[in-house]
């Protein structure tokens, strides 16, 4: 019997990246539906969204007002100090005006929804907005954000990534969780299937000690061949266990 078959090229996926126009769009459904602010003083509400992880008393505004209070505590429009819809729509018309004035090209100035407007004029500033990059970093934590008050927040799983050891995670969006295993470290993502691979074609590489049976499992080989390789002398048993190195056996039987 040969060796189990390990593609770990097509076990580890790139995850999908929206694009701009994705994330403005999701960042638009989301303001829209965040969770009215006044309600935090009858103490219905998720949290603060700007206070990603773990929470804990605030030492700012009276009567939790800093948690409905925008940019009380920062710059106006700077994207930490959003705490209401309100806010979300006072950082979208600060980026309109600075786009239109930029522009210079006689249009009409920014009115109405300013996340709206921003979407409606996203492909010339594309083309044309000398700070987009800037622009993009900020929609990136609003998004963060506000998935954040939604509860959106990524699971943390018990599992590893193979690539770099991170903790990896389910992702949570408007249809549910997702089966994949995101990690945040490295940006790889895993099927259920790709990551038990992985983990197999991990440990067979490992310079570690396991049982005949073990070995014998993984490689997909026979207890009688192990046990040859011990009488032959091509193969060490170590311990009272009979142990043997796995990544030794694994040479033997390729």
């Amino acid at each position: 019997m040969g060796l189990p078959v390990l593609p770990p090229a097509t076990t580890q996926e790139s995850p999908p990246v929206m694009t701009l126009h994705q994330t403005l769009e999701r960042v638009i459904r989301l303001a829209t539906t965040m969770p009215d602010p006044w309600a935090v003083i009858l103490g219905v509400r998720g949290g603060d969204p700007t206070r990603f992880g773990h929470g804990g008393p605030t030492d700012g505004l009276p009567f939790r007002l800093d948690l409905t209070t925008d940019f009380w505590d920062t710059e106006p429009g700077d994207v930490r100090g959003i705490r209401t819809k309100t806010g979300v729509d006072d950082w979208a018309t600060i980026w309109a005006w600075s786009w239109w004035e930029w522009a210079d090209d006689g249009s009409s100035r920014p009115t109405g929804n300013g996340l709206l407007w921003l979407h409606t004029h996203l492909d010339w500033a594309i083309s044309h907005y000398p700070s987009l990059g800037e622009f993009e970093e900020e929609l990136a934590y609003v998004l963060r954000a506000l998935e954040h008050v939604h509860g959106l927040d990524p699971v943390q799983t018990d599992r590893t990534c193979p690539g770099c050891g991170g903790q990896l995670q389910h992702q949570v969006t408007e249809e549910g969780l997702t089966d994949t295993y995101d990690c945040p470290g490295c940006g790889s993502q895993y099927t259920t299937e790709g990551l038990e691979l992985m983990s197999i074609s991990a440990a067979l590489t490992a310079h570690e000690l396991v049982s005949q049976n073990q070995a014998a499992e993984l490689l997909g080989i026979s207890r009688f061949t192990i046990s040859s390789w011990i009488r032959r002398g091509q193969l060490e048993a170590h311990g009272t266990g009979k142990r043997i190195y796995l990544d030794e056996a694994r040479e033997l039987a390729a």
